[in-house]
């Protein structure tokens, strides 16, 4: 299987520790100006990661313009340029709010909320009322 730009990202950030010209390079070169918006989420602390106790389930969300996204690392966006660009399209791998995630997780730039297991399927249901599914 092919790494997916965003894998390497994400070990690279890991590996050096903070946002090289180099890094800033590769990802300007494949996402453009979603790599600013994507640092502009990171800079103004709006990814979280949410864990749920004791089970230790782990979820992230991206604080949109629009709305709350709920997002899987390197993988999925709840957001409407995700399933565009993406997901019909094929002419991107990622929307800026997974780039700002990856950015956020490798770095540590994130903010971090615990809650009880007990509000997971209330924190999922707000998720599951955006897709209107």
């Amino acid at each position: 299987m092919v790494e997916k730009v965003l894998d390497e990202i994400f070990k690279l950030l890991r590996r050096e520790g903070r946002l090289t010209n180099e890094i800033s390079s590769i990802l300007i070169k494949n996402y453009g100006e979603k790599f600013f918006k994507a640092l502009e989420l990171v800079n103004s602390r709006r990814v979280r990661k949410i864990v749920f106790v004791p089970s230790k389930i782990e979820r992230w969300i991206v604080i949109g313009v629009q709305a709350n996204y709920l997002i899987i690392p390197r993988t999925y966006c709840q957001c409407d340029d995700f399933y565009l660009s993406v997901v019909i399209r094929g002419s991107s791998d990622a929307c800026y709010h997974l780039i700002a995630q990856t950015i956020a997780e490798a770095l540590n730039m994130y903010e971090q909320q615990t809650l009880s297991d007990g509000h997971y399927m209330e924190f999922m249901r707000e998720f599951h009322e955006i897709t209107g599914e």
